[in-house]
């Protein structure tokens, strides 16, 4: 009996221990995410002021292009492809359809 008792108080150790130390993981991780975003702010609230500092490069993003400020640090800068408008006759029948309450489609 008494033999049992102490395997169980020896689990009971091991288990809190390992709790503990998962508790201790975690609280590290919030720390660290913690202070990533932190540091996003602060550089998000840096960024479009000013000048771009050593090492970064600011990139605007419009409907038609990409900007990149300074231009000379960058080597490539992806370019949307013109998307061709689809033909509305196309899609005649089906709208049709839509608008008569969903008859088959056969």
């Amino acid at each position: 009996m008494l033999v049992w008792l102490g395997a169980q108080l020896l689990q009971q150790d091991r288990s809190l221990l390992a709790q503990w130390e998962m508790e201790r993981r975690g609280a590290v991780a919030s720390a660290a995410v913690h202070a990533l975003e932190a540091a996003l702010a602060e550089a998000e609230r840096r960024l479009p002021e000013g000048a771009v500092p050593d090492g970064m490069v600011r990139l605007t993003f419009g409907k038609e292009d990409v900007e990149a400020e300074p231009a000379g640090r960058v080597s490539w800068l992806p370019a949307p492809r013109p998307m061709r408008a689809a033909e509305a006759a196309a899609f005649a029948n089906t709208e049709a359809l839509e608008f008569q309450g969903g008859a088959s489609l056969a």
